[in-house]
């Protein structure tokens, strides 16, 4: 059995394709059988963005200010397991708002060590922690801390009717 594996897009999209062959005591002309396995890709529709670092998040705080955007931030590690548990509601959550001038954004506080001094800074002490800003400002409005999605959800509301 051969096994061959390629990368696909920039967004880590595994192809497998596995060969199978019968035995030529079967046949003389041994056919050959081709399956491909594709896993998950990114798609367009991912609503969550990915703030690099304190300039991009500064950036990106300005630019919801000027649209009267609400700006939902996740602040998480890579090794995290509740942080990674609940990405899947935050992509949830951030389509269910983006039409409501929400938008929600990650912020990976190990990916540097500029990304770990400015978590201290802002006193991120567990994660993941989410935080609302609104109208520009870097003091935020709210705070959610852990897993409570649904916390979350009526932080977000209260902010959307203030």
């Amino acid at each position: 059995m051969k096994n061959a594996f390629s990368k696909g897009s920039k967004h880590g999209s595994l192809t497998s394709s596995r060969h199978l062959q019968l035995p030529s005591r079967l046949s003389k002309s041994a056919p050959t059988f081709r399956m491909c396995v594709l896993s998950h890709k990114a798609t367009a529709t991912e609503q969550v963005m990915k703030i690099e670092d304190q300039d991009h998040f500064l950036s990106t705080l300005k630019d919801c200010s000027e649209s009267n955007t609400l700006l939902v931030i996740d602040y998480y590690t890579s090794w995290c397991g509740p942080c990674k548990l609940i990405a899947p509601e935050l992509e949830k959550i951030a389509a269910e708002y983006a039409e409501r001038g929400v938008q929600v954004a990650k912020v990976a506080c190990d990916a540097s060590n500029e990304n770990k001094k400015w978590a201290m800074a802002v006193s991120i002490k567990a994660l993941p922690t989410f935080r609302v800003y609104r109208s520009g400002s870097v003091e935020h409005v709210g705070e959610v801390v852990g897993t409570k999605m649904q916390d979350l959800r009526n932080l977000v509301e209260a902010q959307l009717s203030a």
